[in-house]
């Protein structure tokens, strides 16, 4: 069975890449959910990880993420 970060790397759009100065497709920026949901995903590779110092910022940036999902939940109608 794929560990979480075996599955998360293997998405086929993780990869891509944009040039500069070019704009992706999404016109619309993401909301509060897909933050949560991003910080929920470093969460469970925080769990996966044997290395401290990088589980602490996994983690760290787990609850940047949750902030930041704060501030569009907080801006949207």
């Amino acid at each position: 069975m794929p560990s979480f970060a075996e599955e998360f790397v293997a998405e086929p759009n993780i990869w891509e890449l944009v040039p500069m100065g070019r704009r992706q497709g999404s016109p619309v920026p993401p909301g509060g959910a897909h933050y949560r949901e991003m910080a929920h995903g470093l969460r469970t590779l925080a769990r996966e990880c044997r290395f401290p110092g990088a589980r602490k910022e996994l983690l760290q940036l787990a609850a940047s993420y949750d902030r930041r999902a704060d501030h569009f939940e907080f801006r949207e109608p």
